[in-house]
């Protein structure tokens, strides 16, 4: 057992001299490699300031915001402004500045304006219900004011929304150079909901044109995605210039001109425009007077229209016709999620089809909404048949029905001799497309 003892406690030397000869064999490769803690810190050194530089660069593109959005305050002058002014010089890196829900003076406007002048990294701007109480002569000044500080800082804007600032076509003037401008080469969205634009609508839409043109010669892109004008009173004049902006552009994703007082040869403009848009997404046409003629207009388009979401012909009166219509072409778009046709004026018999259709040849969730149209005594009926066909027909409530129509205008026929509109320079508009054989192209499947 002794013997076994110093055998193990020899075994035990003898390990220990190895390892001390390891270390002293590492020691001295460290020495003659100028220290291993030296190459170690170097190392290290080199390597965060390699992550510095790219954190340094992440911290300088993220997005700053200044909202003072609804904050109800009254900006008459100079000293009115002082807290949106401060903030301004406080952070000239902002690139989102939002001032809705305030009242802005031309003294204020003008001293926030020399400040956006420092602001060159500002991409979106959110100016809607800006001007409450004040005189329609002054808004154009401040709204022209606010653009020209844009465009002496550099600015690359990505979004504008100057919604429900009631400037009129005068405001239209205002943001006109801005519009043509290099800072608008960027331009995703434009929002100039509610703005009582009128004849000032042919102004904003010839500016987009023109903008698109320069960003060609430029060797750009305009890439310009969002259009937003509803409640505008375009009318025709309106609706032609901007389906003709669209129709050159041919990046739209969102059309909305709803409530605007567009007849036939409008919309049927529009649906020209809209059919060289093929990315669109969202469309709403909504509140206008299409009639079944503008109606086919856009069925012609929609097979173009594969991204298709959503689509808003409420209230257009599209009549039987163009029900059928819409409906047969809007049942291939692999995307839609939502054809709204409420309002349309539409009869029971038709309506029958549409709902069988619908939900035979749409296997998804998308939804048809026909409610308030003139279903009148067959409303419970189609109704039951939508549910027991899958309930993806919305027919809305038998309160909100509007009955049968009366003579005429339960009558296509009849309805047909409305086609004649008077365009914006005076000369008839008529449709030719009442041949049988259109009709018969223009049949439901189910």
């Amino acid at each position: 057992e002794e013997e076994s003892d110093e055998e193990e406690l020899h075994s035990r030397e003898s390990s220990e001299e190895e390892e001390e000869k390891e270390m002293g064999f590492m020691e001295k490769n460290f020495e003659l490699s100028g220290g291993a803690g030296d190459s170690l810190a170097a190392a290290l050194s080199g390597m965060s300031v390699q992550q510095a530089q790219p954190a340094a660069a992440a911290a300088a593109a993220r997005p700053m915001e200044l909202s003072f959005l609804d904050k109800q305050l009254k900006m008459e002058s100079e000293s009115d402004a002082a807290e949106v002014v401060a903030a301004l010089s406080e952070h000239p890196e902002v690139t989102s500045f939002v001032l809705r829900g305030n009242t802005l003076g031309i003294g204020a406007g003008e001293a926030i304006a020399k400040q956006l002048e420092r602001c060159p990294k500002l991409k979106d701007c959110n100016w809607s219900d800006l001007f409450t109480g004040r005189l329609r002569s002054e808004i154009p000044i401040i709204v022209k004011r606010l653009c020209s500080a844009m465009m002496k800082a550099g600015v690359e804007l990505r979004s504008l929304d100057l919604s429900d600032n009631a400037f009129g076509p005068i405001g239209a003037e205002s943001i006109k150079e801005f519009l043509e401008s290099d800072s608008a080469f960027t331009l995703e969205e434009l929002r100039l909901n509610n703005c009582g634009l009128g004849a000032g609508a042919v102004i904003v839409a010839n500016s987009l044109l023109t903008l698109h043109e320069r960003a060609i010669a430029a060797g750009r892109r305009l890439n310009l995605k969002v259009i937003v004008a509803g409640r505008n009173r375009l009318e025709i004049p309106g609706a032609l210039a901007f389906a003709k902006a669209i129709g050159e552009i041919g990046t739209i994703e969102e059309l909305t001109v709803h409530q605007n007082g567009i007849h036939r040869p409008g919309v049927i403009g529009l649906a020209e425009g809209v059919a060289k848009n093929p990315a669109i997404k969202r469309l709403s046409i909504a509140d206008n007077v299409g009639g079944w003629e503008g109606a086919l207009a856009f069925a012609k388009a929609l097979p173009n229209l594969r991204s298709l979401e959503s689509a808003d012909f409420s209230d257009c009166l599209s009549k039987d016709k163009g029900c059928r219509a819409l409906v047969q072409a809007a049942v291939r778009l692999p995307k839609l999620q939502m054809l709204n046709l409420s309002g349309s004026e539409l009869t029971a018999s038709v309506a029958e089809k549409l709902v069988t259709c619908w939900s035979q040849s749409r296997t998804d969730k998308a939804i048809l909404n026909i409610s308030t149209n003139n279903l009148s005594d067959e409303f419970g009926r189609i109704r039951q048949l939508a549910k027991e066909l899958g309930g993806r027909v919305d027919v809305g409530e038998s309160d909100d029905d509007c009955g049968s129509l009366s003579g005429s205008e339960a009558d296509d026929e009849e309805d047909e001799r409305e086609n004649i509109d008077q365009t914006s320079d005076g000369e008839k508009y008529s449709d030719e497309s009442e041949d049988d054989e259109e009709d018969e192209e223009m049949q439901i499947w189910y």
